[in-house]
């Protein structure tokens, strides 16, 4: 099996890694926005939760949903700091 491509197909190589470039480009954008979100959801719905268990006077079930939240805001950031670093030219690892 040869390890190079045949001459004619150099050109159509060279574009379509290009095109694949560009498109990991933007999905990590779209990544990166989608995760932003994110992270703005779960902020306001760890405060609504709070707020409702403040006024049902059920603070222990109203603790234990935002505790809830605030562990998938915590892999919300932990999947943020993994896309920077990617960015950034680094490996994609996710730490915890």
């Amino acid at each position: 099996m040869p390890d190079r491509l045949p001459e004619e197909l150099n050109k159509v190589g060279y574009y379509m890694i290009r095109a694949m470039r560009w498109l990991n480009g933007f999905a990590h954008i779209i990544i990166g926005m989608s995760l932003a979100i994110a992270v703005l959801m779960f902020t306001w719905l760890f405060f609504s939760e709070v707020k409702e268990a403040v006024y049902a006077h059920n603070l222990v079930h109203g603790f234990l949903h935002a505790l809830g939240t605030l562990m998938l805001l915590w892999s919300i950031s932990a999947l943020i700091s993994a896309e920077i670093r990617y960015l950034q030219g680094g490996k994609l690892e996710v730490e915890t």
